[in-house]
């Protein structure tokens, strides 16, 4: 039987067969793996735990944000600046105050920073506010008390007032001719002090009233209309501090001659003025405010110092 096989040329090397099946000739041979050079074993994979990384990464940002708005939102929080007209004390003009009390008190939340917005309120009510403690709430020109240390803050003075004065009409001026003291005059049962209920005349005077117990009536009307109440008899007398006399008949609608002015030597010293807030006022705010206060004073005791 002749060989069908075609016989190799001469010098001609046949192939070895590659495989594991060489004997199965005519299939197809298994393509050979790629190399491993390294290359492919740097190449990043896929894995399930990189997305819950990355969520928490960004559920961690998102927190520290939200915490970030929630500060800068209760940095901003305004505090309520309450006033009543009170010349020459404080009177509002346009969105802020002037006076002797209400500018620098204005003055010192602009030059601190702390944003502010003021709002004309009776005054038992602004007291009643800082006792409740419910808002971010300050009150202007107050003296200082224990009793409202307790429950509110103080700043650094704003203002010295000079000695009070008494106010009576030009009408029942006589009565006082014969009385040379405060004291005295405390002492008279027959003459009536008009007060403001929730206020206070300064440590000295409310300890003399205290202690004296001249003869009261109580009124939660403000100045003004307690000047027009001693024009008209309802009461014979107050106190008040001098550089607020002259402005206060004014603006209550009187002449300077429908009333008489007396002054006793024996009248304490002047009281100085604070801002009064509430205790959600923060301490760090109240910080700021002093510091704006001592360095208006400074400005103002160097300015008069001057030539």
């Amino acid at each position: 039987m002749p060989d069908t096989l075609p016989r190799p040329k001469p010098g001609a090397t046949r192939r070895p067969c590659r495989g594991t099946n060489c004997s199965q000739r005519g299939r197809t041979e298994k393509p050979a793996p790629l190399p491993d050079n390294g290359a492919m074993r740097a190449m990043p994979t896929l894995s399930t735990e990189r997305p819950t990384a990355l969520w928490r990464l960004w559920r961690w940002v998102g927190s520290v944000l939200a915490l970030l708005c929630a500060s800068a939102q209760a940095a901003e929080a305004p505090v309520t600046l309450h006033y009543v007209q009170r010349p020459p004390y404080m009177m509002a003009q346009g969105e802020g105050l002037v006076g002797l009390t209400g500018g620098p008190s204005y003055q010192a939340f602009k030059a601190a920073r702390v944003p502010v917005q003021v709002q004309e309120t009776p005054f038992a009510r602004q007291l009643l506010y800082l006792k409740n403690n419910g808002g971010l709430d300050c009150m202007i020109g107050m003296f200082w008390k224990a009793e409202r240390a307790a429950f509110a803050r103080y700043s650094k003075p704003i203002y010295q007032d000079q000695p009070q004065l008494i106010l009576t009409s030009a009408d029942q001026a006589r009565r006082f001719e014969p009385i040379g003291t405060v004291e005295a005059l405390f002492s008279d049962k027959s003459l009536r002090l008009l007060v403001k209920l929730g206020y206070s005349y300064g440590g000295p005077l409310d300890a003399l009233i205290e202690r004296l117990q001249p003869t009261r009536r109580a009124t939660p009307d403000e100045n003004l209309h307690m000047v027009r109440q001693i024009k008209l008899g309802m009461a014979d007398y107050m106190l008040m501090a001098p550089e607020e006399a002259a402005v206060a008949i004014e603006a209550a609608g009187y002449a300077r001659s429908d009333f008489a002015l007396i002054r006793f030597k024996s009248m304490p010293p002047g009281e100085p003025r604070h801002l009064l807030c509430s205790q959600r006022v923060p301490e760090d705010v109240m910080r700021r405010l002093d510091a704006a206060i001592k360095k208006a004073g400074d400005t103002e005791r160097g300015a008069s110092a001057l030539p």
